[in-house]
């Protein structure tokens, strides 16, 4: 059972490689003429197909890739190939999944000792603002932290917003609660946690992982178009510069299931030029379909298992 999955998975994974070699030549092109939110629902779609852990090969036209009629010889114990190999792929998931989680339930640990709630003050009143002009309803707790040094959105089912302890003026910090609130509205964490499980699932692939990387970057690329839609080109100006004060500062540790308003140098200048860049752009939605519909067709010719 273990083995048809991991063959499964093997299939979608050589998909998705190949359809990320495409998107690697096309992504300059996309970049000027498409907008981010059709290609950040992209990679999330082609997360989720990568999963599910079914594949249909047409057998009788399929490219067979790999075949594991041996059988190996482990610890004196003859052990089918493909078994042995569907046991390292699933040992390698699980252990990718413990030292995320483990990651991460430290990190909060480390929060929640080193914090302290924010209930009242001009913080809490301008979070309250924030709010109240993107429309939040859901709660959202506010907390400043000593061992942090960027503002962050942190926990999936309980979220706070963290803030480090530093003093900001007070439109630098409406910016910045407004990048973060904009993150928990359009349920950024959650789509961290999506991806977070495909990079478990498909840990063996650097291709797959660059394809999570971009998804990082367009989350907050699209998280920033979000929050400066209607500004002008002044207080666009005003953002990117809070963009690049956050961007000069300690960096902390890279958490998967947590927002930052920074990012390494490459992502801090595409994300103040995508800033001033209003040359109007096409959703995208057609061409992002078709690269859908090209990753279900490849996993229909590519077959790996059997017996040679």
């Amino acid at each position: 059972m273990l083995e048809h999955i991991f063959f499964d998975i093997i299939e979608m994974t050589i998909a998705a490689s190949i359809l990320m070699l495409l998107m690697e030549l096309l992504l300059p092109v996309l970049d000027k003429r498409y907008s981010l939110g059709w290609r950040k629902t992209f990679w999330l779609l082609v997360g989720i197909r990568l999963l599910i852990p079914y594949n249909y090969s047409w057998d009788k036209y399929a490219l067979h890739l790999f075949r594991f009629g041996e059988n190996w010889e482990l610890a004196g114990i003859l052990v089918p190939a493909a078994v042995a190999l569907s046991g390292v792929w699933f040992a390698g998931f699980l252990l990718h999944v413990r030292q995320q989680v483990l990651c991460y339930r430290l990190f909060l640990k480390r929060i929640v000792e080193d914090s302290r709630v924010l209930e009242e003050g001009e913080e809490f009143r301008l979070l309250l603002y924030v709010k109240e002009e993107l429309g939040l309803k859901r709660e959202l707790a506010l907390l400043r932290c000593g061992s942090i040094h960027t503002p962050m959105l942190v926990g999936l089912f309980e979220p706070m917003l963290v803030l480090p302890e530093e003093e900001y003026e007070e439109a630098q910090l409406k910016l910045i609660l407004c990048h973060e609130c904009m993150h928990m509205d359009n349920l950024d964490l959650l789509y961290k946690a999506v991806m977070l499980l495909v990079g478990a699932v498909h840990w063996f692939n650097p291709l797959v992982r660059h394809m999570i990387g971009l998804s990082y970057r367009d989350v907050e690329m699209f998280c920033d178009q979000c929050v400066t839609e209607d500004m002008n080109q002044v207080e666009r100006g005003q953002y990117g510069k809070a963009i690049l004060d956050a961007a000069g500062s300690k960096k902390d540790v890279d958490i998967s299931l947590s927002t930052c308003f920074y990012g390494s140098g490459k992502l801090i200048r595409q994300r103040v030029e995508h800033l001033f860049y209003r040359q109007p752009k096409k959703s995208g939605a057609v061409i992002y379909m078709a690269m859908l519909l090209l990753l279900m067709f490849l996993g229909i010719f590519i077959k790996v298992g059997g017996v040679q």
